[in-house]
């Protein structure tokens, strides 16, 4: 069952998440919704299926992608796993700390991307000022969605 609900919520973040790249991208730049589902599945569900999860939402952001194949699949587990520690020792059930959680989150992210390119291809991936600023404020402002539309699919203890 936990199979298929994750199952669910992959099919229908992949699904917004194609929708916000082709018609709602804000000056160029949209959020990004499987990177916030990655870590809304790593707050509700258990430690393996949110890794899992997460890495093959990164995967199919590589493979849709035209970068560094590999870094966003890397970035996602990470940042699951570096969740799945956190959620524990903090709040993540209000608004304002699930916001704050995931602006910070999605800059680190951001800059991880860059560095993995930096090491890896040999520039540094930087979508500008603006777009760093755009996509944190936009990820950040529809993470309660998210994490309110995965906890109540999630409904079993842990």
């Amino acid at each position: 069952m936990k199979f298929l609900k994750l199952a669910l919520i992959f099919a229908f973040v992949a699904f917004a998440q194609w929708l916000a790249d082709t018609r709602l991208a804000l000056w160029g730049f949209s959020p990004s919704l499987l990177y916030l589902a990655a870590l809304a599945v790593s707050v509700s569900f258990s430690a393996p299926a949110a890794i899992v999860f997460a890495f093959l939402c990164g995967f199919y952001v590589d493979f849709l992608g035209g970068s560094l194949f590999g870094a966003h699949a890397l970035v996602y587990t990470g940042a699951a796993y570096f969740t799945g520690l956190l959620h524990r020792r903090m709040d993540l059930g209000s608004l304002p700390t699930q916001m704050l959680f995931c602006a910070l989150m999605t800059a680190a992210a951001l800059l991880a991307l860059g560095l993995v390119a930096l090491v890896f291809a040999g520039y540094f991936l930087w979508p500008g000022f603006a777009g760093f600023s755009v996509i944190i404020l936009l990820t950040s402002l529809l993470s309660p969605v998210l994490f309110l539309g995965t906890a109540m699919l999630h409904t079993e203890e842990k």
